[in-house]
């Protein structure tokens, strides 16, 4: 994941002076200075103000996600806990511990991010007599 950039922590008001004194003749460096801010900080705003035009913070883009950062982990606790069951029963199990109502194919989605795949264990061959060796037994 990225680092995310901007100015977070800066309060709006110090953000919008931070824009009048970008638009206005006076260098990065001075308005850290008078702003007490990290110049970074200042840099960023800039840029932001230079590309987008204003010094808000970004709006998200794209669709919220259904899950929470702790669904997604009782999620994973469900299958660690329940190896052998099916996705339905994941399903099922996870929309009735959740006010949510999901489906499978939302459960499965949220596992594969997880890097949580179903595959078959390998078998392993039975030895026959044949196969052991004559001087152990």
């Amino acid at each position: 994941m990225r680092r995310r950039t901007g100015s977070k922590a800066v309060p709006a008001a110090t953000r919008a002076a931070t824009a009048a004194f970008i638009n206005s003749t006076l260098t990065s460096s001075f308005i850290a200075s008078l702003l007490q801010l990290p110049g970074s900080t200042v840099a960023t705003i800039a840029a932001r103000v230079r590309c987008e035009g204003t010094a808000g913070c970004r709006h998200h883009r794209g669709r919220p996600r259904l899950l929470s950062a702790r669904d997604a982990r009782m999620s994973q606790l469900l299958v660690y806990r329940h190896l052998s069951l099916s996705l339905a029963r994941l399903t099922q199990d996870f929309n009735q511990s959740v006010a949510l109502r999901l489906s499978e194919s939302t459960v499965c989605r949220y596992l594969l991010r997880a890097c949580l795949r179903s595959g078959a264990a390998a078998t392993k061959l039975l030895l026959t007599p044949r196969n052991v060796s004559p001087g152990r037994k």
